[in-house]
């Protein structure tokens, strides 16, 4: 019972409306991590393709089974669901998002290479080949957020 009192204080100071409970927020939590995963495959474009390039692997039925408390996997289905209906409707924020994450990450790992060159860790062919393979990675991040941006996911 403290935990679930602890959950509803909770949700009172941040200003929740409705009902709140530890297992809410345990459903919530669980499909949040599923969304997660998701969202950093590049393979993953429906629930079907989550399940194949996923949940085949052992390890990762175990770390589903571990991080939920599940004994069955078919008990995970519905966090699924939730995360597809979830993410239904904010693909145009994520592949800005994602855009923005992306840009950030090449500008941090520009920073990296300057760095390594400053150390003589790296010969200027060497950081040339590492800012060519970074910038073509870009443009494939850019040319995908496009391609998804045309088909309206």
């Amino acid at each position: 019972d403290t935990w679930k009192k602890y959950i509803n204080n909770w949700g009172t100071k941040l200003g929740i409306e409705g009902r709140i409970s530890p297992h809410l927020w345990r459903h919530a939590r669980f499909t949040n991590w599923m969304i997660d995963r998701i969202l950093t495959s590049k393979e993953i474009n429906s629930k079907d393709d989550f399940r194949k390039n996923v949940l085949h692997t052992n390890q990762f039925k175990k770390e589903l089974q571990q991080f939920s408390g599940h004994t069955l996997i078919s008990s995970l289905d519905i966090y699924l669901d939730l995360a597809w209906e979830q993410l239904h409707g904010y693909t145009k924020v994520y592949s800005a998002a994602s855009l923005k994450t992306t840009v950030e990450s090449v500008e941090s790992r520009i920073e990296d290479i300057e760095s390594q060159v400053e150390r003589n860790e790296l010969t200027t062919v060497q950081a040339m080949q590492s800012v060519k393979s970074l910038l073509s990675a870009f443009k494939k991040d850019i040319e995908n957020a496009i391609v998804n941006e045309s088909k309206g996911e």
